[in-house]
């Protein structure tokens, strides 16, 4: 009878931990790959520097990494600062597998009391974006940094993905993501 007990509340006790677990739901759109879960959309794309979302760059012409998060629910999302890792718009080359580095040079770099953390009202899009190559009109948005411009890119074929494991707040409930997967965009440099 004991093991029988314990059995149930071992069950009951791992359906509770999992129960604000949630999965992307992703697809690829006009060269940008959305996802969504719950009330927060994702959309990930490359950008010119006059925001064309687009895959195909000439050498030297600037890319912009951008990751959109709109909130579609009647409350505040509330993002936990794991959205951005070290691996953040991981650039790597298709052919060697060459790691190219990320646009970004860090994030949460500025000193603050504040908490890091990213706040979306309803009905509202926060937009992070950082330049390949850094510009007087370019910059990223916080909390991403970027100190120096990195190297142009030679020509070839790239992949960039970010992360999608990360937690965030709506409604007086925490969600976290259980995903493996990374968003993708290949790209060329031509």
């Amino acid at each position: 009878m004991t093991l029988i007990v314990a059995f149930i509340l071992s069950i009951i006790s791992c359906s509770n931990e999992n129960e604000g677990i949630r999965d992307f739901q992703v697809r690829s759109v006009d060269n940008c790959t959305e996802s969504s879960i719950e009330e927060l959309k994702m959309a990930f794309c490359l950008l010119d520097s006059t925001g064309v979302a687009k895959t195909q760059f000439k050498e030297g012409e600037n890319i912009v990494f951008s990751l959109s998060l709109t909130n579609t629910s009647q409350d505040t999302i509330v993002i936990e600062q794991n959205i951005v890792d070290e691996d953040f718009f991981q650039v790597t080359e298709k052919t060697q597998q060459q790691d190219m580095g990320t646009p970004q040079t860090g994030a949460w770099c500025e000193f603050s009391n504040a908490p890091r953390e990213i706040v979306i009202g309803p009905g509202d899009t926060f937009e992070l974006t950082c330049p390949w190559i850094l510009t007087e009109s370019l910059k990223p948005v916080y909390p991403l940094c970027k100190g120096q411009s990195n190297d142009v890119l030679p020509k070839g074929e790239y992949d960039v993905e970010h992360n999608l494991n990360f937690s965030f707040k709506v409604s007086q409930k925490e969600i976290s993501t259980n995903n493996d997967f990374k968003p993708k965009i290949t790209f060329n440099i031509n």
